[in-house]
């Protein structure tokens, strides 16, 4: 590391060293004021107001330099900040007044528990033992913490109330982590950055033929994707960043194959290879995220008549290898204070390679005027991971949404009016 990237880095440690103290701090403030006759909707409109000047600086320079907000950028952002920091900051307040500063904290740092049992509830995302344990101490620890109070104010119903709000604030702020993942990706990395321009040099070549009487269709393609200034995000505490991560390359292969042996019978393949990696840095070596090296697919259609109709069986087998679900790869030595505020020491953000099998079984009246089809997808129910991570990594309790599990029922569909 050079001399100036070690004086960045400690200047950002320095400022996240003052903000730690300064939100600390706010609680005791806030206690302070309200014996002057302060009521919590003022303290939330001062604290707004003197961030205001800094957020005008911030959205003027954007304008000149960023793309619009759309529309449903807007209403995303509102959200997000109704949650996250207005609906959050009343409650808070509006509780500081029936209990003491120290059960206050106590009481709003069970945001990551919350968050733990909204994906749980959302996502289907499994909780773990240690979570389990870690979770319960901490409620445990707030009980202790509550009677304690109760016994020198004397008033519980008061205290009850005030942990209540609190309570309330801290499942604000954990719906607001839930939901904040992407638009922060999307909006906080572009709002909030300026980076050298990513460049990409990309070549494909690719082919299509017939063969055997046109029986046989094969189509495939080779790519080659060079990349100078590879932006992705990074985690700083809570909130993702965007980064210049340097070189990284692509290349590989994807193909596809359909045979037509019997007018009742046909099958079909796809096979992909997409080696994705980046280059330098301190990710050298890592895959992208979401791109495995290999993944494939095969499956069979018959179409066998029946009375004036036919009945149509369709089965597949799709299957992909290994996965990461972050551009770091859930490595331990990326993902160290003070890049998360808990250290990730556990490489278990990846999903190895898996298959899923589907089938659909129906009847088609002539032309396709009508249909009725039975179905079932993911049939041996495996059990898989779409994604994991997102704010609560930073916690070291990091999100995992799992795949759909076995699914079937039955559709129809019906054509009307013109050509069938």
């Amino acid at each position: 590391m050079g001399a100036s990237q070690g004086n960045d880095a400690r200047f950002g440690i320095w400022l996240a060293v003052i903000a730690s103290a300064g939100f600390s701090l706010k609680a005791i403030l806030a206690k302070l004021a309200y014996p002057h006759g302060v009521d919590p909707v003022t303290l939330v409109a001062l604290r707004m107001l003197l961030a205001a000047p800094v957020f005008a600086v911030v959205a003027w320079r954007e304008a000149q330099r960023g793309q619009p907000l759309t529309g449903r950028d807007w209403a995303t952002v509102t959200v997000l900040g109704l949650f996250g920091y207005y609906g959050a900051s009343m409650l808070d307040f509006y509780g500081l007044q029936y209990i003491s500063a120290g059960l206050e904290r106590l009481v709003l740092f069970t945001y990551p528990t919350l968050t733990l049992l909204i994906g749980w509830i959302a996502h289907g995302r499994r909780i773990t033992r240690r979570e389990t344990v870690a979770s319960l101490l901490c409620y445990g620890g707030i009980a202790l913490a509550v009677v304690h109070d109760i016994e020198v104010s004397g008033d519980g119903a008061l205290i009850a109330l005030g942990c209540a709000l609190v309570f309330g604030s801290s499942l604000s702020f954990a719906l607001y982590l839930t939901g904040a993942a992407a638009p922060i990706r999307k909006l906080g990395a572009t709002r909030f950055s300026v980076l050298d321009s990513e460049t990409v040099d990309s070549f494909e070549l690719g082919a299509k033929t017939a063969l055997m009487n046109r029986t046989l269709f094969l189509d495939g393609a080779a790519f080659f994707y060079q990349y100078d200034n590879f932006q992705t995000t990074v985690q700083q505490g809570t909130q993702f960043v965007l980064t210049n991560a340097g070189k990284a390359e692509s290349y590989g292969f994807e193909g596809q194959l359909r045979w037509v042996p019997s007018d009742v019978l046909t099958l079909f393949a796809t096979y992909a290879y997409n080696h994705s990696r980046f280059k330098t840095g301190v990710r050298d070596g890592n895959h992208f995220r979401l791109s495995p090296d290999h993944s494939a697919s095969f499956g069979a259609q018959a179409s066998l008549p029946a009375g004036p109709g036919r009945i149509v069986f369709t089965p597949s087998v799709t299957w992909q290898s290994k996965a990461y679900f972050d551009d770091d790869n859930d490595r331990p030595d990326l993902q160290q204070p003070p890049a998360a505020l808990v250290a990730d020491n556990i490489q278990d953000e990846w999903q190895g390679s898996y298959a899923l099998v589907n089938a659909r079984l129906g009847y088609e009246a002539p032309g396709g005027a009508w249909r009725i089809e039975g179905f079932i997808e993911n049939a041996f129910d495996k059990k898989y991971i779409m994604d994991a991570g997102n704010t609560g990594d930073s916690l070291g309790m990091p999100t995992f949404i799992g795949g759909a599990p076995r699914f079937y029922g039955v559709s129809a569909s019906f054509r009307f009016g013109g050509a069938q």
